[in-house]
């Protein structure tokens, strides 16, 4: 029968209480559920402590209490685990009488009670915690994180560099065709001035035609988003540079074919993905201050340099690139010390005589050169041939006749592309081996 006595005891408390006053309960209990009838005519108390058998009875009702009891309260309970108590032990909060209460009066930082039983920050379809900086919910352990890609950010972009999404009260749309906020990047970009972060959305003309712009941001946070089928077309139209960015900005350029204009980096971030930067007379890119950051992924940079300054001319700062393809003229990067450079991944040839990279500070694995250059998984693929690509829509494309080592050089890793630069698929298991470089052959 259990604890006889600690039961009686609970309904004589109770039916003293119905006698002396209105049969409330302590105002001071913690968990409470309302009383009910066990069909004797006796008025039995439900609260949290008499619901559960208690420490002096084990949860089988055998009376058998040679272990000793976890806790006697909810309060006992300090497991984000197991934050519920239950028959003197400790358990899942989805035992409690309020999974969620439970979890938020234990720790407010872990308001939910999840799945498994355990208390989380998060889930998939609660993500009321996640905030700011971190606005996801991470599927394998139920926390709040950052964003990482800008789809994960529907109707607006992801800020790479905090881990926020973009407001929604600053995207604009530009089409030079009309009918949309804005004719030009640069005017969207002068009638948002006051906005510190905005995302502006870049629709590719019927005709194809080019915008004709000088952009420069200063001390924003600025996304630049292709829209539609084909690449919008960016050229300079009366600088070298197509854009400027300093004063401690930020900018993504995302999803666009950069053509005849310089990107200029100084005290500045540049994250460049799924974009073509082609016909430059000279650097493609070009970084001058020390806390200048260039980051490239799923980018391919052709046709430049024909002043032996190097497709990317890193003067100072630094430069990351996963799953790109950078081709020189004369070099495909070089560096001025002490700038650096890391690369991963990726492709860099050179179609003159030089080689293709001139970096004292240089660092590479799994990817692709016409020499043998240090780090794992790097492999050469000889002197630079032509018929290794083709042009697509004026833009170079791996052709079928590319190096067939080229095809497990890369080793793809979590939180790489899962797609190539036009689209096409990558394999998205940890440690498979892929085509380096931002194209993946059709």
């Amino acid at each position: 029968m259990g604890n006889v006595e600690g039961w009686t005891t609970s309904v004589l408390v109770t039916l003293v209480l119905a006698a002396c006053g209105d049969g409330s309960q302590d105002s001071t209990s913690t968990e409470t559920e309302t009383s009910t009838s066990d069909g004797s005519g006796s008025t039995i108390d439900l609260s949290v402590t008499n619901v559960d058998s208690g420490p002096d009875e084990a949860p089988d009702g055998s009376g058998d209490t040679d272990e000793p009891a976890d806790c006697e309260t909810a309060d006992d309970c300090l497991e984000p685990t197991t934050p519920a108590c239950v028959g003197g032990l400790c358990l899942g909060c989805d035992h409690a009488l309020v999974p969620d209460g439970r979890c938020f009066a234990m720790d407010e930082s872990r308001p939910l009670c999840g799945p498994d039983g355990a208390c989380v920050q998060c889930t998939a379809d609660d993500l009321s915690v996640c905030t700011e900086t971190t606005p996801l919910c991470d599927a394998a352990t139920s926390l709040c994180v950052g964003c990482t890609a800008h789809d994960q950010c529907p109707g607006t972009a992801c800020d790479k560099e905090t881990g926020a999404c973009f407001p929604s009260d600053c995207v604009l749309h530009i089409d030079s065709d009309g009918g949309q906020d804005y004719e030009s990047i640069s005017a969207a970009l002068d009638g948002s001035m006051d906005e510190y972060r905005c995302v502006l959305v870049v629709h590719r003309p019927a005709a194809g035609a080019t915008y004709s712009e000088d952009l420069e941001v200063g001390g924003r946070h600025i996304a630049i988003l292709g829209e539609g089928i084909g690449r919008p077309r960016l050229a300079s139209s009366q600088s070298e540079h197509v854009l400027s960015a300093d004063s401690a900005s930020v900018v993504y350029l995302s999803g666009l074919h950069v053509i005849q204009g310089q990107i200029l980096v100084e005290y500045a971030t540049v994250s460049i993905e799924d974009t073509d930067i082609t016909n430059n007379f000279g650097p493609a890119i070009r970084t001058t201050s020390p806390s200048s950051r260039v980051k490239l992924e799923n980018a391919l940079i052709d046709g430049n340099d024909f002043l032996d300054e190097g497709a990317i001319a890193l003067e100072a700062g630094d430069l990351e690139g996963v799953f790109s393809t950078v081709l020189g003229d004369d070099r495909a990067l070089r560096c001025v010390p002490p700038a650096a450079a890391v690369v991963r991944n990726s492709l860099l040839l050179n179609s003159g005589d030089q080689l293709a990279v001139e970096c004292p500070t240089f660092e590479a694995t799994y990817s692709a050169f016409e020499v043998e250059y240090s780090g794992d998984g790097n492999q050469p693929l000889g002197e630079f041939q032509y018929e290794w690509f083709v042009f697509d829509d004026s833009v170079r494309r791996l052709s079928e006749t590319s190096p067939a080592l080229l095809a497990v050089t890369a080793r793809w890793t979590t939180g790489d592309p899962t797609t190539d630069i036009d689209g096409d698929e990558r394999p998205d298991r940890d440690g498979t081996m892929h085509y380096a470089g931002a194209d993946v052959p059709d």
